[in-house]
């Protein structure tokens, strides 16, 4: 029988060992990493959308704001802030809350009349979209009719407040 002195080093030797299992394990931690920061950002916007449609339909509900858009889905980016009847705009202070997360957003709202207050008891609504791909950080700019997207809508009844 044929003994090698190298191989019996060879195998006593662990100078490498910690690397080797570095380079098994960061990849993988670097990925699940990778993967809750992106769901965590997903969760944020959704939260920070379901914010933004609920106080702007509260505001358009009660006639403290009115409707920019006429049910039209307009880019947040591309509003005026003013509304048909002059006053403010309830998509720009969706837009404003919404703005604090992630993503391009997506605006849309209706009294159910195209200038003034909405009549008492109809529908008001405000939606807010964003496409999944603009949560991305690679700089793509989709259209909500292009991408899967992530929307929030709130629907409260008109109102007249007593001043």
């Amino acid at each position: 029988m044929v003994r090698c002195a190298g191989a019996r080093r060879f195998c006593r030797d662990n100078s490498g060992v910690v690397l080797v299992e570095t380079l098994l394990v960061v990849p993988l931690l670097l990925t699940i990493s990778l993967i809750i920061i992106y769901f965590s950002s997903i969760f944020h916007t959704m939260a920070h959308l379901e914010r933004a449609t609920r106080i702007a339909s509260r505001e358009l509900s009660v006639g403290r704001a009115d409707d920019e858009t006429n049910g039209v889905l307009t880019a947040c980016s591309s509003l005026t802030g003013v509304a048909a009847g002059g006053g403010t705009s309830v998509e720009q202070i969706a837009c404003d809350i919404a703005s604090q997360s992630l993503g391009e957003h997506f605006v849309t709202a209706s009294d159910g009349t195209s200038d003034g207050f909405g009549s008492e008891g109809a529908d008001a609504f405000v939606r807010l979209v964003v496409p999944e791909l603009s949560l991305l950080p690679i700089g793509v700019s989709p259209s909500p009719e292009d991408a899967s997207v992530f929307e929030a809508q709130s629907t409260l009844r008109m109102q007249r407040v007593g001043s």
